[in-house]
């Protein structure tokens, strides 16, 4: 659970990523306030970035409290946001390299949970 603070930056990323760094980064979610808003999704691989892929929805609101919720299975990142499917993004590099989560941006994070 988290919430987006009414003023202050315009993004905020979750990285699901391969150690402390960000060179390798299997899934970036990267909600963008600008332009109307939207998510950007991609993969770094050697510090390189994947082709980027955009959904042109902003399921966020400045001001707002969120509960977004990412469900791994051996094809993709299935994300939800506040009970709704939001988008499913295919695996381009095994997700047995993640091992490490890194939050990111103008976002407030208050409680994190994981279930296996």
């Amino acid at each position: 659970m988290g919430h987006v603070p009414s003023r202050g930056e315009r993004r905020f990323s979750v990285n699901f990523q391969r150690g402390h760094h960000d060179r390798e980064i299997a899934f970036h979610f990267n909600p963008r306030f600008e332009e109307g808003g939207y998510v950007v999704c991609n993969t770094r691989q050697l510090g390189n970035w994947g082709p980027e892929e955009r959904k042109m929805q902003m399921p966020f609101q400045k001001g707002s409290p969120f509960e977004i919720c990412f469900k791994v299975d051996r094809s993709a990142f299935k994300v939800t946001v506040n009970g709704s499917m939001f988008l499913v993004y295919v695996h381009r590099v095994p997700f047995d390299q993640v091992n490490a989560i890194s939050i990111k941006g103008g976002v407030n994070v208050f409680y994190i949970r994981f279930q296996i």
